[in-house]
């Protein structure tokens, strides 16, 4: 690190210094991972070379798969009295 980021750069820089810096930590031991996708979704490692791509590929099942929470009044028809 060190030194500035153009100002050019604006938020979209700070964003990239942000996931890199998280996969950096993140992918410390990602063997484990890979042989786990490799296993299960073989098509989905066909993309990913780096560990910035590996990520963003994560971030994008998380935001796929992402659970509905579902209210009493959605289940039921009717809200519980404990509902907030």
């Amino acid at each position: 690190g060190g030194g500035a980021a153009p100002a050019a750069w604006g938020l979209e820089g700070d964003a990239e210094k942000v996931v890199y810096s998280r996969s950096q930590v993140s992918f410390a031991g990602t063997k484990a991972l890979g042989d786990a996708l490799k296993l299960f979704m073989p098509k989905s490692t066909e993309f990913m070379s780096s560990d910035s791509e590996l990520w963003n590929f994560l971030c994008s099942l998380k935001h796929e798969f992402s659970p509905v929470i579902l209210r009493s009044k959605d289940v039921y028809g009717y809200a519980s009295c404990r509902a907030v």
